[in-house]
């Protein structure tokens, strides 16, 4: 069983019967303030994860589609390969001293991402390494 806890509460937000993350279905989950894990893979559609403390967690190739990762911790956090599609990253890694180091590669585009000389950027200047043309405004 593993328990997912708000980040400052330490009040469970959620159980899953199971061993690992990865891999999960926690489409439409609410995770307001969650803390991080290894959600490698997990189906994380429709997920409310506000605030939620992502820091060094490993997100390669979740399912994001839709997800709200609104002011979210993400700094040294992955989403190699992560579709992103409809989700909205505003405001993540504020407060951050220095570059936020997430890992974008090979993702699909979220909603929020702006684009600065060519090169797509969040809102806290961070880069999608490796983002093809063929994604490109």
């Amino acid at each position: 069983m593993i328990v997912i806890r708000h980040k400052e509460t330490g009040e469970p937000l959620l159980e899953v019967a199971a061993d690992t993350l990865a891999g999960a279905d926690l489409e439409g989950a609410m995770l307001l303030c969650a803390e991080g894990a290894d959600l490698r893979g997990a189906h994380l559609r429709v997920v409310d994860l506000c605030q939620a403390d992502l820091r060094e967690a490993t997100l390669d190739g979740a399912d994001l589609r839709d997800a709200d990762v609104t002011l979210a911790n993400l700094v040294g956090a992955t989403l190699r390969g992560a579709d992103l599609t409809d989700a909205r990253f505003q405001g993540i890694n504020m407060g951050t001293e220095g570059p936020g180091l997430t890992d974008f590669t090979g993702a699909e585009r979220p909603m929020s991402l702006r684009m600065t000389d060519g090169r797509p950027r969040n809102d806290d200047g961070t880069t999608l390494a490796g983002w093809s043309r063929r994604n490109r405004e």
